[in-house]
């Protein structure tokens, strides 16, 4: 490599200029280690320090939800009756996702949407049996109770409910179990704040949200690395360099 020349750098439209090229981890990786061979280039353009390579928030999602996969797809013993997990809910539904190995994107998103959504509607349920918002023996048994509970809640009592939910499930906490016992509970907990994460991320992308794109990177890398995603967990804290120069 030729050594830098300064006069011809000042001529050349690439000293002050930034582009973002984006792709997959790998693309991302390739980009970074082309650039420190070329470091030592004579010309701007050849050392590429234009060039920012990232991973597209798009193949952070995808990886997401296979770390949703990786972490909750069956119990971690053969042949135990797991209810929070993504194999139950498969056979619950009736879902067409074949084996963990072979996981199509299309197939697996809405379970993880439909897991979540069916256990906090069962926790604000039960909240509003513990608050005295339903005192009917017939419980969920019956729709139009439930409805008409919740038709009559006050802004400030739903909030409350809310709370509640929060509370239960969705805190430090709950993701421990310190406040309870149950195995089975406290990997609920876990599995409804990993999916908490992917519906979070995949909101923010849909609508170009860059600001909770930011407030993400720092549970993204927490995640990433507790789940073994190393790989991922590095490009995160990439973006946090990044974002805090």
């Amino acid at each position: 490599h030729a050594s830098r020349d300064p006069a011809s750098d000042s001529r050349d439209d690439f000293c002050d200029r930034l582009w973002l090229v984006h792709g997959d981890q790998l693309t991302a990786h390739h980009i970074r280690t082309v650039k420190c061979e070329q470091a030592r280039a004579k010309r701007p353009y050849d050392r590429r320090d234009w060039m920012l390579g990232i991973p597209a928030w798009f193949h952070i999602q995808m990886n997401l939800l296979n770390t949703i996969v990786r972490t909750h797809w069956s119990s971690a013993e053969s042949g135990d009756r797991a209810h929070h997990c993504l194999t139950a809910d498969i056979g619950t539904w009736n879902r067409s996702c074949s084996s963990r190995s072979n996981v199509k994107y299309h197939q697996i998103e809405p379970l993880v949407t439909q897991s979540f959504t069916a256990r906090v509607a069962a926790l604000f349920y039960a909240a509003m049996r513990r608050q005295g918002h339903i005192t009917s023996p017939q419980g969920v048994d019956s729709l139009s109770i439930v409805s008409d509970a919740i038709q009559g809640l006050t802004p400030r009592q739903f909030n409350q409910l809310v709370e509640d939910v929060r509370l239960s499930a969705f805190t430090l906490q709950a993701w421990r179990g310190t406040t309870h016992r149950d195995v089975e509970f406290r990997t609920m907990c876990r599995m409804l704040q990993e999916i908490e994460l992917f519906l979070s991320v995949r909101h923010a992308v849909k609508n170009a949200d860059i600001g909770l794109l930011r407030h993400l990177v720092d549970p993204l890398i927490v995640v990433f690395f507790g789940a073994a995603q190393h790989n991922y967990g590095m490009e995160m804290l990439f973006y946090r360099w990044n974002l805090d120069r």
